[in-house]
């Protein structure tokens, strides 16, 4: 974590915090933690509650229809969810 820390620019208290889910991680950090882990930078984004500057601008640009197809594409009716739960459901059975 020290070295994480130091590659950030940050003290090592602070991402422990971020890590405890005591404060927030800022769009910048969650931007060069991507970068220092080679993860995907958006899903990091929307997981720390920032959303991608592209999919903001969809969004304000068209919030109502934005919105519905999210929730068609991928709300809990959708088949994507339904497989999704089948698969977990699934899963926790194959525990017992």
């Amino acid at each position: 974590m020290k070295g994480l820390a130091r590659q950030l620019g940050v003290d090592p208290s602070f991402l422990s915090r971020i890590e405890r889910g005591v404060v927030a991680a800022p769009e910048q950090l969650v931007r060069g933690l991507s970068k220092a882990l080679g993860a995907v930078e958006d899903p990091l984004l929307l997981l720390a509650g920032h959303l991608p500057p592209d999919v903001e601008a969809i969004l304000l640009a068209e919030p109502e229809r934005s919105l519905a197809l999210l929730r068609e594409k991928l709300g809990p009716k959708s088949t994507r969810a339904r497989r999704a739960t089948s698969s977990e459901t699934r899963a926790e059975r194959a525990r017992w």
